[in-house]
């Protein structure tokens, strides 16, 4: 069959039925309203009857024959609706409402495939022209695939199955002593949060040097341990950099004598036995420079999808870019990094996993006598904090020379992770080791004189900058 004979995807018969059965019965057209809109008809009468039925369910009113008919006269639409014979033969023609939203979704189907057949060629057409950016291309024709999918009804669902589905998260965790959600690398961090939670945006955020990668290194580590496959997109580093870095962690070896080769002699079974460790580990890595938000939920989708992945990493947040094409992006860069903070978070709700995204803070924090983080030094904030879930500040006293904290303890390897905003729990400061040359972070050793969680939170909250 020709290209020119074959016959748009289309399902009239159902069109009548559905048609006829909403003028018939009742409460057919709020079935129904949520999936079908007036183009998803692909006769043109039927679009106008629809929409008239539409109206009239709009403005509260009765829908039958005789309303449809003067709601069509009223628009000037009866005409082409096919006049009164063609209203009253809709009404005849229908034997049964029983499955009105089964044809409902056949329609819809056909309404999308006629939509992404009319968008094929306009991508074809324009794949064929010099003057068009491929990565633009790609990135445009994904956009509108999906507002050609739209949506297949709302995600409206009773409470019961919702309420079991939690009880059976929050209790079998807890008879079993584990977390509600994915393990981190802080053991208080895990007594705050109950881990890494679904579907949450967790913003780690600190100023260059304090050790944002090695953080999450160490975060994935723990998490691919305990069984939960995770997936890391470095927009800075590669992949070969990134896995010198977690062969330090794990082997207890100092960073810049992997980055050397200068391997002593002693050390070698200990790395071997490192990356063994490491070779079982289920981490995938992604560092494709300039990734674009697309590029990402297309990636990550289809790693959830096939490979289970549990957590996902980006970093770090102000090297992603909203669109392929430079010249389509936008001018205002705040405005940019809003829009990608909202399509992470939409991202993160869709695949139900959470993903943390690292981020860098602005210049400000050095002007200050306290040097410790506040959520009005996020860069090119926008929606970072109103979209985030967690946003986590890492602050090392060391890096600006204070050798003792307030109480005279010394800050030698401390770091503290500063919980700035917590949707769902309390906010405070976890004390952290970090162990600069092997990229390691551990709990702070118990005798040094924190106390307890709540003692450390309570602390924290009294003296907050924020």
């Amino acid at each position: 069959m020709s290209e020119l004979s074959k016959l748009p995807p289309q399902a009239l018969d159902l069109e009548e039925a559905v048609l006829g059965a909403i003028m018939l019965e009742r409460d057919a057209l709020a079935i129904v309203a949520d999936t079908l809109t007036p183009e998803t008809f692909y006769k043109t009468a039927h679009q106008e009857i629809y929409q008239s039925c539409l109206n009239l369910f709009t403005k509260g009113e009765a829908i039958d024959m005789l309303t449809v008919t003067n709601e069509l006269r009223s628009r000037n639409a009866l005409t082409k609706a096919g006049g009164v014979y063609a209203v009253t033969e809709l009404c005849r023609g229908v034997n049964s409402t029983a499955h009105l939203e089964q044809h409902s979704r056949i329609i819809y189907q056909m309404a999308v495939k006629r939509n992404l057949i009319a968008l094929s060629r306009t991508i074809s057409d324009e794949g064929y022209k010099d003057t068009t950016d491929a990565l633009s291309l790609a990135d445009t024709a994904l956009k509108l695939i999906y507002d050609a999918v739209g949506n297949m009804g709302t995600n409206l669902e009773i409470l019961s199955p919702i309420v079991n589905r939690l009880y059976k998260k929050l209790v079998i965790p807890r008879k079993n002593n584990e977390l509600s959600g994915i393990p981190t690398m802080l053991t208080k961090l895990n007594s705050l949060t109950g881990g890494w939670q679904q579907p949450d945006l967790i913003i780690i955020a600190a100023r260059p040097g304090m050790g944002k990668t090695a953080c999450v290194l160490n975060a994935i580590l723990e998490s691919a341990e305990a069984g939960y496959p995770c997936a890391m997109f470095s927009l800075e580093m590669s992949k070969e950099q990134l896995t010198k870095r977690m062969i330090a962690i794990k082997s207890s070896i100092c960073i810049q004598d992997i980055m050397r080769n200068d391997i002593k002699e002693y050390e070698l079974e200990r790395m071997s036995q490192g990356v063994g460790k490491l070779e079982k580990l289920p981490i995938h890595i992604d560092d494709t420079a300039g990734l674009t938000i697309v590029q990402f939920r297309s990636v990550a989708r289809r790693l959830v999808q096939n490979e289970g992945v549990k957590l996902i990493v980006i970093d770090y947040l102000q090297l992603m870019h909203g669109e392929a094409s430079t010249k389509n992006r936008m001018s205002n860069r705040e405005q940019e990094i809003s829009a990608i903070t909202r399509a992470i978070k939409v991202t993160a709700k869709e695949l139900q996993v959470p993903i943390i995204a690292l981020s860098q803070l602005s210049r400000g924090v050095e002007s200050r006598n306290d040097k410790r983080p506040q959520l009005s030094d996020l860069r090119e904030s926008g929606s970072i904090e109103q979209d985030a879930d967690l946003v986590m500040f890492l602050y090392r006293p060391e890096y600006y020379g204070i050798t003792e904290d307030e109480n005279g303890l010394p800050t030698l390897g401390l770091c503290e992770v500063i919980l700035a905003k917590h949707r769902n729990g309390d906010v405070g400061m976890i004390p952290a080791k970090f162990i600069g040359k092997f990229q390691s972070f551990k709990d702070y050793d118990n005798d040094t004189n924190w106390g307890d969680t709540n003692e450390t939170v309570n602390k924290f909250e009294a003296s907050a900058p924020f």
